[in-house]
């Protein structure tokens, strides 16, 4: 997911530890049977280091490995004490079955799957609101204009393919972009991320930016036809100038430019998102994924022939 907060995955981790070292406290001490007192004292103590010692693994703040065991405390303790035969005594009758062995550690493993319960649907909950919330800013990000196909353009590949060559019917004015590209942006967790280079606008998406010089829209389904024929070949260790390509289940998703490499930092590319603006940004910081794919050229320049002008390699859109 794109977003951010994570506190809700936290909560259930916790929650599902905590319900785990329950469920096996009860179960070891049922297993036991009979055994002597000194023996369900170290099998517990067994159980609770292993529980704990599974989750700081996985957290390693000890506030919150306190908070797991404060968790497993309070479900161990009112079983420890409801075997106490002079509170039996005093209790009711509920309380006196209570202080059957078999009763009282029936009782905690139940308590155990419980818990671990409780945290899964509140884990689903949240989960399924949070990817509501992520789909709508996903829809209005990945919302595209009526476009129509902007004939006699000589846009063509080096093999002399042609490459359709779109523009949006109406371009929307800044003062109706720049709100919902904000909105987006904050919405899927990006915005902390991102350098703007550029402003938002309807002249181009991303594949658009790349081969046309921010002119016109370039369909996903062309991309591979201009690796293929402007000699594009894959590359490990990418350089600035070289390209990047995000894909997907459905093809070519996304595609920009390598402008950074530093050594211990991640690369940084440049990038048109759809009608948004034109970002720096880690590779692994989009809203496109990690299946990305870096290539490299002897072209001059990514911009496809035909289009060659000073304004287009430079990624502005021609007036």
């Amino acid at each position: 997911m794109g977003s951010t907060d994570t506190q809700h995955v936290e909560q259930f981790i916790r929650l599902f530890f905590a319900g785990t070292g329950l469920l096996l406290l009860g179960g070891v001490n049922l297993l036991l049977g009979k055994a002597g007192a000194w023996v369900r004292v170290a099998a517990s103590l067994a159980v609770v280091g292993a529980v704990l010692g599974g989750y700081s693994a996985w957290e390693s703040k000890s506030a919150m490995v306190g908070r797991v065991a404060t968790y497993i405390a309070a479900g161990l303790v009112p079983v420890v004490l409801l075997g106490s035969g002079r509170l039996v005594e005093f209790g009711v009758a509920a309380v006196r079955v209570a202080q059957r062995p078999a009763a009282r550690w029936s009782l905690l493993a139940a308590a155990g799957l419980g818990v671990v319960a409780i945290g899964g649907v509140r884990y689903t909950i949240k989960d399924e609101r949070a990817i509501e919330n992520e789909m709508t800013q996903l829809e209005a990000f990945s919302k595209t204009p009526a476009l129509e196909v902007i004939e006699r353009v000589p846009a063509k590949t080096d093999r002399g393919a042609e490459v359709v060559m779109r523009r949006p019917q109406v371009l929307r004015a800044r003062t109706e972009i720049d709100s919902p590209e904000d909105v987006a942006l904050r919405g899927l967790g990006y915005d902390q991320f991102v350098i703007r280079r550029a402003p938002a606008t309807d002249y181009s998406n991303c594949h658009g930016w790349v081969f046309t010089g921010g002119r016109y829209w370039v369909g996903g389904d062309s991309v591979q036809t201009i690796l293929d024929d402007n000699g594009y070949e894959e590359t490990t260790t990418p350089r600035p100038s070289d390209l990047v390509v995000y894909r997907n289940v459905s093809g070519v998703s996304h595609t920009g430019v390598v402008r950074y490499i530093a050594d211990g930092q991640p690369v940084m590319i440049e990038s048109k998102w759809a009608w948004m603006g034109v970002f720096l940004h880690p590779v692994d910081k989009s809203a496109y994924g990690h299946d990305y794919t870096f290539y490299r050229t002897r072209r001059a320049t990514h911009v496809l022939a035909g289009l060659e002008r000073p304004e287009a390699a430079a990624g502005k859109p021609a007036e």
